[in-house]
């Protein structure tokens, strides 16, 4: 199935950890949405409108930026389809890849590399996501395609940090170009293990507490507390699964003040209490 942009579709809405086949069209508006996304162009060149810049993708490209500062294709238009792969903020954190990488992206950075120089089979890796990251994909199989998008991170940022053939590694947004909104969702990402407040977040990006939260709330559909939180849960989540560390070690980690506060909002947003969790995706992934 290839895909053409909505225009219907709402600021924010999430495309989820999601791997699809697009169509190159020009866009009529800007999209946002909460999740880094990965541009493969094996065939035909695209031209974005980013943070109100232009940005010239080159065939053989792959591109990654934070979908959440505006962006939007634009003429002129190359009669073809490329690849866009999107992982949730929360998910993408959890990669444990270089905080350079990481601040770059967030900090309203577009970075590009030639696919040849990142992996050779650039096109067989995104068509096997395509199917792998479905919802009716098998678990194993999904657990496969988020390690290996994590392995092309990692070789995608050292192609970057390597490439001495381009004297632009990576086109950099003006600072004004990452709304404070925006800044506030990377501040939360980038410290959801600390004690936070909303003050603390407020003042990160020179605001005022109330108009901080009322404007957070507006633009993402949820509060600060609840981003944090949910933040904060998927950090759980992943030892959970990936670990066998004791759950108070790994409840203190992700950023929860006490084991009580954790076993509670765990069970009230996932529907079973940690070690319900760990049992039941282990279970599933050895069968």
């Amino acid at each position: 199935m290839v895909h053409k942009f909505d225009p219907r579709r709402t600021d924010f809405e999430p495309y989820g950890l999601s791997c699809t086949k697009w169509q190159s069209t020009a866009m009529p508006r800007p999209n946002r949405h909460n999740e880094i996304e990965l541009n493969f162009l094996p065939v035909s060149e695209l031209h974005y409108l980013i943070g109100g810049r232009r940005l010239d993708v080159p065939r053989g490209t792959l591109s990654a930026f934070w979908a959440a500062i505006p962006h939007q294709s634009i003429p002129p238009i190359d009669d073809g389809t490329y690849y866009v792969a999107t992982i949730p903020l929360n998910q993408f954190l959890q990669f444990d890849l270089p905080e350079t990488f990481v601040q770059a992206l967030l900090g309203g950075h577009v970075l590009m590399a030639p696919m040849d120089r990142v992996i050779p089979d650039g096109v067989a890796r995104f068509e096997s996501w395509t199917r792998d990251l479905i919802p009716r994909s098998s678990t194993i199989l999904a657990a496969a395609a988020i390690h290996e998008l994590q392995a092309m991170l990692l070789r995608f940022w050292s192609a970057i940090g390597h490439n001495s053939l381009s004297p632009s590694p990576h086109t950099a947004l003006p600072a004004t170009n990452a709304s404070a909104v925006e800044r506030m969702a990377a501040y939360i990402a980038l410290h959801h293990s600390e004690p936070l407040t909303v003050d603390q977040i407020s003042n990160a990006v020179g605001l005022a507490g109330g108009y901080a939260m009322s404007l957070f709330r507006k633009v993402f559909g949820q509060t600060m507390v609840e981003c944090l939180l949910q933040h904060r849960l998927a950090h759980a989540q992943r030892l959970l699964i990936s670990t066998d560390r004791q759950i108070v070690d790994l409840a203190f980690e992700a950023g929860f003040g006490s084991l009580s506060r954790f076993n509670a909002a765990f069970k009230q947003h996932c529907g079973c209490s940690p070690r319900e969790y760990r049992n039941r995706h282990r279970n599933a992934g050895t069968m």
